[in-house]
C-alpha cells in the first residue's frame, strides 16, 4: 500500500504546484495573443474540467502504482529489495541476489604452520 500512497501524493503534489501555475502561465500567454488576433481575451477555465483533469491524473496514477505494489505484497522481501555491491540478477524476478562468499581452503601444513603449532617435528 506505501506504493500507491507514494504514487498517488507524488502525483497529487505535482497537480497542486501544476495547475495553478498552468492557468497563470495560460492566462498571462493568452490575453497577449488574444489581442494581437482580435479575439475575446477573457479566458475562461472551467472547473469541472480542471476537476475531471486531476481525478484522471490521480486515477491513472493509482492504476499505474497497482502492479508493482502486488508484486511487492506477495513476494518475497529479497525481490523487492536491491544491493549497490554488485550481486546478480535473479533470471525470475529481476531483483539482485548477492553470489555466496568464496572461500579458499588452506592445506592443512599450511594452516598448522600459521597457528604455530608444528606437528611432527
Amino acid at each position: 500500500m506505501a506504493i500507491v500512497t507514494v504514487a498517488v501524493l507524488g502525483v497529487g503534489l505535482a497537480l497542486g504546484v501544476g495547475v495553478p501555475i498552468g492557468i497563470v502561465a495560460g492566462r498571462a500567454a493568452w490575453i497577449p495573443t488574444a489581442d494581437a488576433v482580435y479575439v475575446r481575451d477573457d479566458p475562461l477555465v472551467s472547473v469541472a474540467g480542471v476537476a475531471a483533469t486531476v481525478a484522471g491524473a490521480l486515477l491513472a496514477a493509482r492504476l499505474a502504482s497497482a502492479w508493482p505494489a502486488w508484486r511487492a505484497a506477495h513476494g518475497p522481501a529479497t525481490h523487492s529489495l536491491r544491493t549497490s555491491e554488485g550481486g546478480r540478477r535473479s533470471r525470475r524476478s529481476g531483483a539482485t541476489e548477492r553470489a555466496p562468499p568464496k572461500t579458499v581452503r588452506q592445506p592443512r601444513a599450511q594452516r598448522t604452520r600459521k597457528a604455530g603449532l608444528m606437528l611432527g617435528s
